[in-house]
């Protein structure tokens, strides 16, 4: 902590955050920070506070399901007698955060025990250009097991994938048709061959090129750019397509889209519907649901569902196990994949005034990092919240379906058609 004390709370830069905690990255050159950046716990009126720590679930649960070389490494900083820095720290900060991530009285936690340094993946060496690619990939799989669906969602299910719909509801713009249309990205072209893959990159890659807050275009999450540590405008910049073709080869080669799949897959095997439709199957009663998101997950739970995932039969397993398997699976469909990319020196610029991002090279051998990121665990009781929020987006997107005067192309039919 000495070396973070000993620096100025100005030269930590507000990243981002989610949910339950902030990323601060440092801008200065002191060595033994230069390239790091600091996790800060939240506070909130709403949560349950989560047991777990940050280093436990990834010590003990993250590294048996992925490669720790495609996981952040983490070190533990003492906070104790900081809470002036940490004040300090949160006022300068805090004009940066986007008025969305203040509700609930959210806000950092300047009493926190510990925090957390790491790698700041934004980070922009000196003497290399590189950028830093953020892809949320979101659901990988349809559902399996159908007969276990209402009657109402599941036809829909079983052709159009929960990205697909979620992107379509939420969307702001007046035309709904591009989500149902041929040339949309679908997530689940991400997780098939390396052929879908890059043409699936490609799709995200139009649709954020169109998307600065000016352009009217599609505004989604699913891709983040960031350069010389921030985050870039789409409209500032042209990507070549050979950078395209070095991000799906990076990601292919290194599986992890892969990995993410057969974990969501494994973790969640029956849908949400069909894990509620367990809870109420007699002789349980209200009460005994109840229990069931009553206290927050615990390390030793989530060490009691490795077995599964590794063979054991679901079907062996108590309700509160699979309440548990589905929050963490819930992890995995929100998590963030980085790739790191050299580049060409961001100077070419296109007809239209932008500045072309071109890779350094297509050599797979020079330096491009993969890491997998945001894998907290989700509180147990939002399982209530996940069914409600399922139930509307798919009772919308029937809806929106049957309101539309063109014929849409499902999921199924994108995946099968290359």
């Amino acid at each position: 902590m000495a070396a973070i004390q000993s620096s100025h709370p100005a030269h930590w830069e507000y990243i981002g955050e989610g949910a339950a905690n902030l990323i601060a990255a440092y801008t200065r050159e002191t060595q033994s920070l230069v390239g790091k950046s600091l996790r800060l716990s939240k506070t909130t009126q709403q949560e349950q506070q989560q047991g777990i720590s940050a280093i436990d679930l990834q010590t003990h649960i993250l590294s048996h399901l992925i490669d720790p070389k495609y996981l952040l490494e983490y070190t533990q900083v003492d906070l104790e007698d900081s809470v002036e820095w940490i004040k300090e720290l949160a006022a300068h900060i805090e004009p940066y955060r986007p008025d969305s991530k203040r509700t609930g009285g959210s806000q950092i936690d300047v009493h926190a025990k510990h925090a957390i340094i790491m790698d700041n993946l934004t980070y922009h060496p000196p003497h290399q250009e590189i950028i830093s690619i953020e892809i949320k990939p979101k659901w990988a799989n349809l559902p399996t097991r159908l007969e276990l669906l209402n009657p109402i969602t599941r036809e829909i299910k079983k052709e159009y994938c929960r990205t697909c719909v979620y992107r379509a509801i939420r969307s702001k713009s007046n035309s709904k048709e591009y989500y149902t249309s041929a040339n949309r990205f679908c997530a689940l072209q991400l997780f098939d061959t390396s052929d879908h893959l890059r043409h699936a990159l490609d799709r995200l890659v139009s649709e954020w090129q169109g998307s600065s807050s000016s352009s009217g275009g599609h505004v989604h999450n699913n891709l983040k750019i960031f350069h010389r540590g921030g985050v870039v405008d789409p409209s500032s910049v042209q990507i070549d397509p050979k950078l395209i073709d070095v991000m799906a080869q990076v990601l292919d080669q290194s599986n992890v889209l892969q990995t993410i799949k057969e974990i969501q897959s494994k973790l969640d095997p029956i849908d949400i519907e069909g894990l509620f439709k367990e809870f109420n199957q007699p002789p349980n009663t209200n009460k005994q649901e109840e229990d069931l998101f009553s206290s927050p997950i615990d390390l030793n739970e989530l060490k009691d569902i490795l077995p599964y995932l590794n063979g054991k039969e679901y079907h062996t397993l108590s309700n509160r196990s699979k309440a548990v398997m589905y929050a963490l699976s819930m992890s995995f469909k929100d998590c963030s994949i980085f790739v790191t990319v050299p580049i060409l020196t961001a100077e070419t610029k296109t007809e239209s005034d932008r500045i072309l991002l071109s890779p350094a090279s297509s050599d797979l051998s020079l330096h491009h990092q993969v890491k997998i990121i945001d894998l907290d665990i989700k509180p147990i009781h939002r399982l209530h919240k996940y069914l409600k929020t399922d139930h509307h987006m798919f009772s919308a997107f029937d809806t929106l379906l049957k309101s539309h005067n063109t014929t849409p192309t499902s999921c199924r039919e994108i995946v099968s058609s290359l």
